[in-house]
């Protein structure tokens, strides 16, 4: 039924080719409440349909919800890693959601919504574009729920600052008009998430691996964001500061995914230069080597060097890097299946029972 609740699982691996693989296993109703133990029964009986045994499951990359952790951590037994896309958007929504900074944010959505609805201003903003030569583009809305979309739709207002403003003067739309402070501030809002959105997208393959990178580009990030800039504003030092402090809660050192996701980052040969040795693990003579090798390109697959190079020289370590380098760092592939989902139990086919809702997810992703 098109309100039920579901659960989809995927499985993620890297073959004798050292090729990233997934699959999805299965699609599954939940008939229950979430509670920790029962989204732990749900997937433990989908390992078992297929005989994995618990063991054999490293980790499970799911969003930050407390059920599901608890689930992955005290009833499978597995590392819960928490999708860094999600992570991501909940802290920048800490720092979005500052007044100094929602107050022209809601302003923005609200001459956005204004220009899409109004074809007379719309079509006003069209002759603004021509006349002013400013590339002709549809102000965007953005979702309250995915920081993402305010960071597009902060973009775009900035491009199209100069023919918005001269069709709000013109139609006397004060209540959509926004100070040069509050611009100087959005501008900096846009400056601020930029790097989020390219560390995302970067995060958002499933073609090599990903959660080697988690720890890295969270360094980098919070770097940038601690970088003193004597330009800012106010507001924008504490959007930065409230940022930085949510990401260091969710990757603290002392948590299980962070020693697993420092693992994966220690065997991807394009972080080399992030790898910091121990007296105790710098005398076993196969570590040593490898951290003397060059890093990879950023843009290299890192499991290629596996199967061509670093299975060869280091034996012990490639065991390691098949085992480790498939984990995802996001829960972007299930996603991509609940997309499907979504397709396949629309209105005309609310009356699927959950059986074939499976089957057909099941096939549309798998084959």
């Amino acid at each position: 039924m098109a309100n039920d609740a579901y659960v989809t699982d995927t499985a993620h691996y890297v073959d004798d080719e050292w090729e990233m693989k997934d699959v999805v296993l299965k699609t599954k109703v939940i008939t229950t409440d979430h509670k920790a133990e029962n989204v732990a029964a749900c997937i433990g009986e989908i390992l078992d349909e297929y005989s994995i045994k618990r063991e054999a499951v490293i980790a499970v990359t799911t969003d930050n919800a407390s059920n599901y952790i608890n689930a992955v951590e005290k009833h499978l037994g597995a590392v819960s890693v928490p999708c860094v896309a999600h992570t991501i958007n909940l802290a920048v929504q800490k720092g979005l959601a500052m007044k100094a900074i929602e107050t022209p944010i809601s302003r923005l959505k609200a001459t956005a919504l204004h220009f899409n609805k109004s074809t007379t201003d719309s079509y006003r903003l069209e002759n603004k574009q021509m006349q002013l030569e400013v590339k002709p583009a549809k102000l965007i809305n953005d979702c309250p729920t995915r920081w993402n979309s305010t960071y597009d739709m902060v973009c775009r207002a900035a491009e199209q600052q100069v023919p918005v403003a001269a069709v709000i003067m013109d139609k006397k739309l004060a209540h959509l008009e926004l100070s040069t402070n509050e611009w100087t501030v959005m501008e900096k809002v846009r400056d601020v998430l930029k790097p989020f959105k390219v560390a995302t997208e970067a995060l958002s393959t499933d073609t090599y691996p990903t959660a080697s990178a988690v720890l890295p580009l969270q360094h980098i990030l919070v770097s940038q964001l601690n970088q003193p800039t004597t330009d800012d504003p106010n507001s924008i030092k504490e959007m930065k500061s409230k940022i930085v402090t949510d990401l260091a809660k969710r990757y603290n050192e002392e948590k299980r995914a962070f020693l697993l996701l420092n693992t994966a980052s220690y065997l991807d040969p394009r972080l080399i230069r992030f790898i910091h040795l121990t007296e105790d693990q710098k005398n076993k003579q196969e570590m040593a080597m490898y951290k003397r090798e060059a890093p990879l390109p950023a843009d290299s697959n890192p499991l290629q060097w596996w199967k061509t190079s670093g299975s060869v020289r280091y034996h012990h370590l490639a065991q390691l890097a098949h085992r480790y380098l498939c984990i995802p760092g996001t829960s972007v592939r299930s996603e991509r299946v609940f997309s499907t989902a979504g397709n396949i139990v629309k209105k005309k086919r609310s009356a699927l029972d959950a059986e074939n809702v499976d089957r057909l997810v099941f096939l549309a992703n798998n084959l």
